[in-house]
């Protein structure tokens, strides 16, 4: 694998990093499929460059962020460039926001079988997913916290988000995640708030919402069987 390009996205691209946060780095790579590196801090995502090519003409919401706010530390072929012009504006995100809120009505569901540290992750992930999800639809695309918590008139985003890396307590942060949800996303997929880890996990096969099916299966939750879901 060679990476073509290396380019910083997210808060540290933008300005508005706090010393604690991440460094966000994309590797635009010649390999077939995406990955992802990390180092204490730094987060590098790993995608292949005709991955990125047609996510931008899409519309999809990653190759936005890439095309609004991106800035390249190395990438003599101009590649971010050739991003920003193929990125084409879209204003339906149903699919987001529906994969977005069934996690977040799995956490509600059965955080108590999860780590603290991964419910509060994915807490954060799934709320902030929607609002830019709900912004973009508005036509105002938006990715920094504070920018998105004006635009969804949200309380408990800033909450949510400043405790994605807390490994402590999340007890009060459920009730923060439902209200959010409830107003800014999906109803419950089933209806029902005793669905079960099965049902969840089927769910999840079925509209091919990988990173929940990645949250279920690194949580090591097993069915009565003993076997992982």
């Amino acid at each position: 694998m060679t990476i073509l390009s290396l380019i910083l996205f997210g808060s540290r691209a933008r300005g508005d990093a706090s010393p604690e946060s991440d460094v966000d780095l994309l590797g635009w790579t010649d390999d077939e499929f995406p990955g992802h590196v990390r180092h204490g801090s730094t987060s590098v995502a790993l995608y292949p460059g005709e991955l990125l090519m047609r996510l931008a003409a899409q519309g999809d919401l990653f190759a936005a962020h890439l095309a609004l706010e991106a800035v390249p530390l190395h990438d003599p072929g101009d590649l971010l460039s050739r991003l920003r012009g193929a990125y084409a504006p879209r204003r339906e995100h149903g699919t987001t926001i529906a994969a977005a809120s069934d996690l977040a009505w799995f956490l509600v569901d059965h955080h108590t079988a999860l780590p603290s540290g991964l419910v509060n992750a994915r807490a954060a992930w799934c709320a902030r997913t929607i609002a830019i999800a709900r912004t973009a639809e508005s036509g105002m695309l938006r990715f920094a916290p504070s920018a998105l918590a004006a635009a969804v008139d949200s309380e408990t985003l800033p909450v949510l988000l400043a405790r994605r890396d807390d490994a402590s307590s999340f007890e009060d942060e459920i009730p923060m995640l439902k209200r959010f949800v409830e107003r800014h996303g999906r109803n419950r997929p089933f209806g029902t708030e005793d669905a079960s880890m099965r049902r969840y996990a089927d769910l999840f096969s079925d509209t091919g919402n990988a990173f929940a099916r990645k949250t279920i299966s690194s949580s090591g939750l097993k069915d009565r069987s003993g076997s992982y879901l």
